[in-house]
C-alpha cells in the first residue's frame, strides 16, 4: 500500500509539473506510443529500493522486466507481496524425552519438535526464507519463540516441509506447560521476515 501511494504521489507531481511547464523535469522524460496514445515515462525508486518506470497515464512497471510477471493477472508483485500470500502451517508437534536419542549426548537432551508445512500459491519459485515463529495457546499467550532460516527450492504452487527442534528447559514453566500439549491446544503465529525469489 505504501509503495502504491508513493508511486501515485510521484505521478501526480509529474502531471502537475508537466502542466506548469516544468522544463527541468521534462528533460528527464521520454516520449513513446502506448496503446495508440503518446505517453511520457520517468524512472522512479520505491521505498524498498525497487527501480520502477512511471507513466503519465497512471500506470507503472518494474525496470527489471522479469519482475513484471503477474500473480493475479493484472499487477506486478514485490517480495512482500509473495510473502503475504504464503501459508505456513504447524502440522505436527511432539516431545522427545531423555534416553531416546541415538548418541549418548542426545539421550540426555529433551526437545519440543515442531513440523511445519509451507504452501506457495504464487507463480514464483522461492529459494530462501527467514521466518519468525511464536508458539502460543488459543489466547495468544506465548510459550516460546524462535527464528528459522531456510534455503530450499519451493516451486510455484508447491509445498515444503521442515522440522524445528527446540531444546526443552526444565527451568522454564512455559516449557513445562508446553510439554504435554497437542496441536489442538496450541497454534503457531508465523511471520515471513525475509524472502528470496529465483531469478
Amino acid at each position: 500500500m505504501t509503495k502504491t501511494i508513493k508511486l501515485y504521489s510521484i505521478l501526480s507531481a509529474l502531471l502537475l509539473l508537466g502542466a506548469c511547464g516544468g522544463s527541468e523535469l521534462q528533460r528527464g522524460q521520454m516520449s513513446l506510443t502506448q496503446g495508440g496514445k503518446k505517453v511520457r515515462k520517468i524512472n522512479g525508486l520505491t521505498q524498498e529500493g525497487d527501480k520502477v518506470i512511471l507513466y503519465d497515464d497512471g500506470t507503472w512497471r518494474f525496470e527489471d522486466a522479469s519482475r513484471n510477471k503477474p500473480v493475479d493477472g493484472t499487477k506486478p508483485i514485490t517480495k512482500k507481496g509473495v510473502a503475504k500470500q504464503l501459508v505456513v502451517r504447524l502440522v505436527k508437534k511432539k516431545y522427545k524425552g531423555a534416553f531416546s536419542g541415538e548418541s549418548v549426548e542426545e539421550q540426555l537432551k529433551q526437545y519440543h519438535i515442531f513440523r511445519f508445512e509451507i504452501q506457495n500459491p504464487t507463480n514464483y519459485t522461492i529459494t530462501a526464507l527467514k521466518l519468525e515463529v511464536d508458539i502460543t495457546d488459543a489466547f495468544d499467550e506465548k510459550y516460546l519463540s524462535f527464528e528459522e532460516s531456510l534455503v530450499a527450492n519451493i516451486p510455484a504452487g508447491g509445498t515444503y516441509e521442515f522440522e524445528k527442534k527446540i531444546e526443552f528447559s526444565p527451568f522454564s514453566e512455559k516449557h513445562k506447560s508446553l510439554k504435554d500439549k497437542t496441536l489442538k491446544d496450541i497454534k503457531a503465529n508465523v511471520e515471513v521476515d525475509r524472502i528470496k525469489l529465483a531469478n
